[in-house]
């Protein structure tokens, strides 16, 4: 699939796998908005990353158990790019959880 030109929108896309699937997504061609909840310097230094390197990039904040900051993150990913292409819905919340091996 060519994804080459194409804006697409990373939800936690500022740290882990989200941080991955938007250096995959702009390798690869894409343009990406990175949200975050929390770490904005982590997604600020991420989209700066990915202009030196060529792509158009932008950080939101989006919380999404909030309805108003999705219909606010939306609006701004698409009047900074003009249009979202490609949604990657990766927001998860998991601070404080830790794996089952590491409790034994």
């Amino acid at each position: 699939m060519d994804i080459n030109g194409k804006v697409a929108l990373v939800t936690g896309g500022s740290g882990g796998i989200g941080e991955a699937i938007t250096k995959a997504l702009a390798t690869a061609g894409a343009d990406v908005a990175v949200s975050y909840v929390a770490e904005a310097t982590r997604a600020g230094e991420l989209v700066e990353a990915l202009r030196m390197a060529g792509r158009r990039s932008q950080a939101v904040q989006l919380d999404q158990r909030d309805p108003q900051s999705i219909d606010a993150c939306v609006k701004a990913v698409a009047g900074h790019f003009g249009r979202i292409d490609i949604l990657i819905n990766n927001a998860a919340w998991n601070v404080g959880t830790r794996s089952r091996s590491s409790t034994r």
